[in-house]
């Protein structure tokens, strides 16, 4: 009985410390993958970089030529994953760079060229009548990214507060508040850019799960800046927005969001 005791004792404690130590190992490589793809991610972001026409450091998404032009949703997405990989200079000179495209009627760039020229369709200008669906919202991403980085007081400025809910003020959306692109047109506008040649129609799932995070983001900018009343206004917004989200998108016998609700309802994986 006794020895049965050790046995079962030795064996837990053999379990124990291997499942430890296979822990602790697990631990080391995915440390170790982490530690790779951030000095990989940044050194990729550092290679990318291209002169504006006015000195300006761009951030096309690719290494060498084939990409002329400062693409707004690419950068975001290396402001988001690798913000360390830019120089303060270099993140608030790329605010400008956006917002000083920003359109009268705050309409937002699908990329800015090296020599300044605001582009607002996808395929540089060529593809539907009206700017892009997303171009808003990730113009907000820009500067919320950048003020998270830099915490630099001048982002929460009226000139950049005011710009951003112009810009999401032009955002086109249906009385749900959901981003609606017109079936009334031949090519009223592209969604999110990476699905720039699919051309959906009516309301919209991604670009409407975009707007609900940057009228979050613009709200807490605009609380930073003693902003109360236009910040509650976009806390309401996003609220009504996600509950649109679910009640316009949601199948509930297949456990899915659908793409859009009139042209692309298949379902969004």
């Amino acid at each position: 009985m006794i020895k049965r005791i050790i046995s079962i004792a030795l064996l837990f404690t053999i379990t124990t410390v291997s499942a430890s130590a296979f822990a602790e190992n697990e631990r080391e490589i995915f440390e170790n993958a982490i530690s790779w793809l951030q000095a990989e991610s940044t050194w990729q972001i550092r290679a990318c970089k291209r002169d504006m026409h006015n000195g300006v450091v761009a951030f096309p998404p690719q290494v060498g030529i084939g990409y002329e032009a400062f693409w707004l949703r690419d950068y975001a997405y290396m402001l988001e994953g690798a913000p360390e990989a830019f120089s303060e200079k270099e993140l608030l000179d790329a605010v400008e760079v956006f917002l000083n495209a920003q359109r009268d009627d705050g309409a937002c760039v699908d990329c800015v060229k090296f020599d300044g020229t605001p582009i607002y369709q996808p395929g540089y200008g060529s593809m539907g009548s009206n700017p892009v669906a997303d171009g808003s919202q990730f113009t907000v991403d820009v500067v919320y990214c950048t003020w998270r980085k830099l915490r630099d007081p001048k982002l929460l400025e009226p000139r950049v507060l005011d710009s951003l809910i112009k810009a999401l003020n032009a955002v086109p959306r249906s009385e749900s508040g959901l981003v609606f692109i017109d079936p009334q047109l031949d090519w009223d506008r592209c969604p999110y850019g990476f699905h720039d040649t699919i051309r959906k129609q009516g309301e919209a799932l991604f670009c409407s799960l975009l707007y609900c995070q940057a009228a979050g983001q613009l709200s807490e900018m605009l609380r930073e800046g003693g902003r109360e009343i236009d910040a509650k206004r976009f806390d309401d917004d996003k609220i009504k927005v996600a509950n649109s989200i679910n009640q316009t998108f949601w199948d509930e016998e297949v456990g899915l969001y659908r793409g859009a609700t009139i042209q692309c309802r298949e379902h969004d994986v």
